[in-house]
């Protein structure tokens, strides 16, 4: 019985040392970087996973042999894509693949069915969260077929990011990818 207790403890103590939270490694530059990138409003996120929200039906579609080895239902590999949201002074602009359901149809055309939009940002706001030492993002904008999207995030100082897109029309979707400064990456 003891041997069963101790064995318990061990088991509890172990679990939970592994859910505490975990600290992000960063380099001072790297922090110094998304700062000034955040300060002048001006950067890019470039997806590299695509999170759609796993329902009976994307399951099932995506569990029939589309996706390549290595991705699932709830974590397609996009690296290969030029997947990116950009964040500017004036405003932001998007192209992202879409995996997921669509509710409502606004378009026929077989190769418009990312999300895709360009313009003027309702409520754009930039927060830094001291305690956890990131920056979240969030806003609103409609695109030029009348589908408006809600787009919230996180900045890590390692220059990495997460960010998820709500649709009128569409399942909510996340994106998992890096921060990179508009200027260089214009280059490339």
């Amino acid at each position: 019985m003891k041997m069963t207790s101790l064995a318990l403890c061990c088991t509890v103590v172990f679990l939970l040392s592994g859910c505490g939270s975990q600290k992000v490694s960063y380099t001072p530059e790297e922090k110094a970087q998304l700062t000034e990138m955040v300060n002048a409003n001006s950067f890019r996120l470039r997806a590299q996973w695509a999170n759609p929200m796993a329902s009976t039906s994307v399951t099932a579609v995506l569990n029939s042999g589309l996706l390549l080895p290595g991705n699932s239902p709830n974590r397609i590999d996009i690296m290969s894509t030029t997947a990116y949201l950009e964040i500017g002074p004036d405003n932001v602009s998007a192209q992202l693949p879409y995996y997921g359901e669509r509710q409502i149809a606004n378009t026929y055309n077989p190769t418009d069915v990312g999300i895709q939009f360009k313009g003027v940002p309702d409520d754009l706001k930039i927060e830094y969260n001291e305690k956890k030492d990131t920056y979240s993002f969030s806003f609103d904008i409609v695109n030029d077929l009348g589908e408006g999207f809600n787009v919230n995030g996180t900045l890590f100082p390692n220059l990495r990011t997460i960010f998820y897109v709500n649709s009128t029309q569409r399942f909510t979707i996340g994106y998992v990818g890096v921060v990179r400064n508009t200027e260089k990456e214009e280059l490339q």
